[in-house]
């Protein structure tokens, strides 16, 4: 079983072979964002006792595969099926380059850089009526240009 803790960290659990062939002296847990490579490629984390592990500093909004497999003194085990969980998305950087433009007495252009992150559903702008005036608060979608 995998779980997500937290923005970047994954827990496993897996519970011991049914017929371990020899005692076991650990566990092998493999992971990836690229299923299709070969599994010696794939990170990997071996746990010396115990039947759960946490993975720190993944990815935000990624998909990883995970498989286990135990190991004896004389090599290793089958690995598990591959099972997939997506790491949460996480909140985005600030945008960059924010220039305001006078156009007329009442109007303003905003324009500025978005954040790395590719997933921005919303922006909020956050401004004042003139000196006194009360909050205002607009959202809006990211609109390309």
């Amino acid at each position: 079983r995998v779980e997500i803790l937290g923005l970047t960290t994954m827990m496993i659990r897996w519970e011991e072979p049914v017929e371990p062939n020899g005692q076991i002296r650990g566990y092998r847990i493999y992971y990836t964002m690229e299923p299709d490579e070969p599994v010696q490629n794939w990170q990997k984390q071996n746990v010396d006792n115990g039947l759960l592990t946490t993975i720190p500093s993944l990815v935000p909004h990624e998909t990883y595969s995970v498989r286990v497999l135990a190991f004896t003194s004389v090599g290793d085990g089958p690995l598990s099926e591959p099972v997939q969980i997506k790491t949460q998305q996480g909140v985005p950087g600030q945008p960059a380059n924010f220039r305001a433009e006078a156009k007329s007495d009442t109007s303003i252009d905003l324009s500025w850089t978005p954040p790395p992150q590719n997933d921005i559903v919303q922006y909020k702008l956050i401004y004042k009526e003139g000196k006194q005036g009360k909050e205002v608060v607009k959202t809006f979608e990211p609109v390309t240009s």
